[in-house]
């Protein structure tokens, strides 16, 4: 059921979803490291931030593979 379930999913609007998803990490990794940069600590979150919109672009681009491929 899991199977027919991804394929009834269309592959755009989750591709498109998952690009906003990353635009808005990075808008939060622009906004954070500003803010971390007032405050005065910049080791630990926006390396986190960039890891976590780097899964999403990975996870977007195996969704944009053909389907054998998918997670």
């Amino acid at each position: 059921s899991l199977k027919t379930y991804k394929l009834k999913i269309p592959r755009f609007q989750s591709n498109l979803s998952l690009y906003f998803l990353l635009l808005l990490n990075l808008r939060l990794l622009d906004q954070s490291s500003f803010f971390l940069k007032k405050i005065g600590s910049i080791k630990t979150s926006p390396s986190f931030f960039f890891l976590y919109s780097l899964l999403l672009f990975i996870y977007s681009f195996l969704l944009s593979t053909p389907y054998p491929f998918r997670i």
